[in-house]
């Protein structure tokens, strides 16, 4: 739920700078060159989300994995592990 409220967010910041850009008294061209640049770094931004939430992911799972493991020889986790 809090990944689609970031992401409708993200959305709405992006469709509100291309708005105010193409009503921005301007040149065409340099309006469109504005708007490439702000989807362009939008993009990255999102992308290094998705990989910071990739890593995290990752992280989880093999806490995971070592938690699983020491119930599985009966050696349960003391609180804070």
């Amino acid at each position: 739920m809090k990944n689609q409220a970031l992401i409708a967010f993200l959305g709405g910041a992006i469709v509100g700078a291309a708005a105010a850009l193409l009503f921005a008294p301007e040149k065409g061209s340099v309006a469109r060159k504005k708007i490439k640049k702000a989807f362009k770094d939008e993009k990255e931004r999102i992308s290094d989300m998705i990989d910071q939430f990739k890593g995290e992911v990752i992280e989880g799972k093999e806490k995971l994995k070592a938690v699983a493991a020491k119930c599985k020889n009966d050696e349960l986790p003391t609180e804070g592990e």
